[in-house]
């Protein structure tokens, strides 16, 4: 059950207009320049207030319940995203993976599609696997992306958005994404700098750099096909 928005929420480290605008995204529009806040609910493609040309009185109403009863799940999905524990994570892989997220500091722009994955994972329409394999993916965009080649938060933005609304609406399969990402990756941080780097040297630099980094991400070149192809 979604249970109440609120109770979701009230002791989780996320917050109510972040998990409103994820709501939009997977809800009403992935494009990010499209969210302009509260104001945005109240076009006449959403809820209109007096002209009801675009989306009838009927319609409205039906938006509405829809809108606040999948606000209420995905809240749940978000609460456990952004504060996972071993009691509302699926699995120790689950938590294991959302944890190294954190520790990136990078994972607003990843939400939609997290809570997504989460969702479908959840309703058995994507396998553990699968999901974690997104998980690790996304793992590998904080730190070589974000942490490491120093990368704006906002880059990829569109894509991931765009990525969480074709996982909600299953209109691409998982495995697609988790593809798109790993090639995202690659755009903006080339193999050559890692495999040229001495990792002995790359591991002793991570550290100083930031304790709180899991420097196990140094060994995904051996976990993950990575490749250039």
């Amino acid at each position: 059950m979604p249970g109440d928005t609120y109770t979701n929420l009230g002791s989780r480290a996320g917050n109510e207009d972040q998990c409103l605008r994820i709501t939009w995204t997977l809800y009403c529009s992935h494009t990010p320049a499209n969210w302009i806040g509260y104001d945005g609910f109240k076009r006449d493609d959403h809820i209109p207030l007096r002209t009801f040309t675009k989306r009838t009185k009927l319609d409205t109403k039906a938006f509405i319940a829809s809108f606040a009863d999948g606000l209420a799940e995905i809240s749940r999905y978000y609460a456990s995203t952004t504060s996972p524990t071993a009691v509302n994570t699926v699995s120790q892989d689950e938590l294991q993976w959302l944890t190294k997220i954190h520790h990136s500091g990078n994972i607003a722009n990843f939400l939609p599609l997290m809570v997504a994955a989460r969702k479908h994972g959840e309703g058995l329409s994507i396998s553990e696997a699968d999901y974690i394999a997104l998980l690790k993916a996304l793992e590998c965009v904080a730190y070589r992306v974000f942490f490491y080649n120093g990368q704006r938060s906002n880059a990829g933005k569109s894509s991931f958005h765009r990525w969480g609304s074709e996982i909600f609406t299953q209109a691409k399969p998982l495995r697609e994404v988790t593809a798109g990402v790993h090639d995202l990756t690659r755009y903006y941080a080339t193999e050559g700098p890692y495999e040229a780097a001495d990792k002995a040297e790359a591991l002793q630099n991570a550290e100083k750099a930031d304790p709180r980094v899991d420097l196990e991400w140094m060994r995904i070149r051996d976990e993950r096909d990575l490749d250039v192809r």
